[in-house]
């Protein structure tokens, strides 16, 4: 990984905006294209050279012509997404699946945010609510992506859920589910220290492998009865068979993280509980509602914002993130002051 420079992004139509970016968080999956191990990477649909980075906050300095709904000086997150807007998906408001979607940061090598300047589409962006502050909103993408394994996971109210993943995504599960009305919520993780901060921000139960058979715990709290909804953050592909046994019939699995490959379930379990798995993808329609719920206090960003580190210092910022030999959870990148 080098920082070089580069030309100012130039807009490529009237309605793009650049944006100045103040902070980006550094993701499991920017881990995977520094490895190579990322599935864009594997399948060819991004190459090196590429700028990372795709969770982001940052403030317009320039608008296209046809750009009315923003002003610059607005302060602004973006959608990961960026669909055509024209095919049936986009038009479905499912643009995370458009067949020429670019992905900030990956899919198509479209730019990332690990850079002073971005380019995007003025139907991407949201503006920051007050009172939130910028390194909170870089936040907003894991933040949308739990809210939507929630959403998709069809969480309802009275439900008792699980999440597996101590992850950004995993804890912001946590406060999602309770947002929905979930009655119970359990997180099951690898830190001890993440799962007090999981207690911390609204978990009812955490567990821990380090510290002893987390399912053997999950089991004795919930004695003769199962979750109503599973979900799955951590990308370990074992987790997936624990939560089949987990699950209650007709119960829902959602499942968020990539995988390393192929992953072998027992099916038999899935069909004769008459159980649902359910694929999860990025965070579609999710940044307004999730901003909105940080900017009240339901969502908290600042409890899991582990560590800050310079641009320049970027190098250590994902070697902290790499050998996991202290805590992080989320680390923000300042690109801007």
């Amino acid at each position: 990984m080098q920082i070089v420079e580069e030309p100012l992004p130039k807009l490529e139509n009237d309605n793009e905006v650049l944006i100045e970016i103040h902070y980006s968080g550094i993701c499991k999956s920017d881990l995977e294209l520094l490895r190579g191990t990322h599935p864009h990477l594997v399948n060819k649909n991004a190459f090196y050279p590429i700028i990372p980075g795709h969770e982001w906050s940052g403030v317009i300095v320039q608008l296209g012509a046809r750009v009315n709904e923003f002003k610059i000086g607005d302060r602004v997150v973006g959608d990961v997404s960026l669909g055509c807007g024209c095919c049936e998906m986009c038009k479905t408001g499912k643009f995370n699946l458009c067949p020429s979607r670019e992905v900030i940061g990956s899919y198509r090598n479209r730019q990332g945010s690990f850079a002073e300047y971005l380019r995007t589409h003025k139907r991407s962006i949201y503006k920051v609510p007050e009172g939130l502050s910028m390194a909170a909103a870089a936040t907003v993408e894991p933040a949308a992506t739990a809210a939507y394994a929630v959403k998709r996971s069809k969480v309802k109210y009275g439900d008792k859920v699980l999440i597996i993943g101590d992850g950004p995504i995993g804890l912001f599960a946590v406060q999602a589910a309770k947002t929905v009305g979930a009655s119970m919520v359990m997180l099951i993780g690898s830190w001890p220290e993440k799962i007090e901060i999981a207690l911390e921000i609204g978990a009812d139960y955490g567990f821990s492998y380090r510290t002893g058979d987390a399912v053997d715990k999950a089991k004795e709290v919930m004695g003769d009865t199962q979750f109503d909804v599973i979900i799955e953050t951590s990308g370990n592909s074992s987790s997936i068979n624990q939560a089949i046994k987990l699950i209650k019939p007709s119960g829902t699995i959602g499942m968020v993280s990539f995988y390393g490959g192929p992953v072998e379930i027992n099916m038999n379990d899935v069909i004769t509980k008459d159980a649902e798995l359910q694929g999860i993808l990025a965070s579609p329609n999710m940044f307004a509602p999730t901003l909105l719920a940080m900017s009240t206090g339901k969502i908290k960003a600042e409890p899991l914002i582990t560590h800050i580190v310079d641009f320049e210092e970027i190098n250590k910022g994902f070697q902290i993130a790499e050998n996991r030999e202290e805590l992080s959870v989320k680390i923000l990148v300042k690109m801007k002051d």
